[in-house]
């Protein structure tokens, strides 16, 4: 397998990193930090538009069915930006668990 990024990578980073950049990270966090989860979880629904909650997801469930690769791109963004919530649960865990029990 290959880890070095390619153009398709840098993009993928790119347009990670303007969604979050646009989404004022810092009262998103404050936010969620007082207990208003509401604008985090606006952010989480950009996020799932973009494929980032379905990376890990076969094709055939309607996922992205990307590789490690695309995973380490999206949660290096999702770090940098210190999106609140249950990053590694969404995106690394929940496909992982609905892939042993897909048919």
């Amino acid at each position: 397998m290959r880890f070095a990024l390619d153009e398709s990578h840098e993009d993928f980073a790119s347009s990670i990193d303007a969604l979050l950049t646009k989404s004022d990270m810092p009262a998103v966090i404050r936010a969620w930090n007082d207990g208003d989860t509401a604008p985090g979880l606006q952010v989480w629904q950009r996020l799932a538009e973009t494929g980032v909650n379905g990376l890990l997801v076969a094709e055939e469930h309607d996922g992205l069915g990307a590789d490690a690769v695309d995973l380490v791109v999206a949660v290096e963004q999702l770090g940098r930006h210190a999106v609140p919530g249950p990053v590694v649960e969404t995106v690394a865990v929940a496909p992982a668990l609905l892939a042993s029990v897909a048919p």
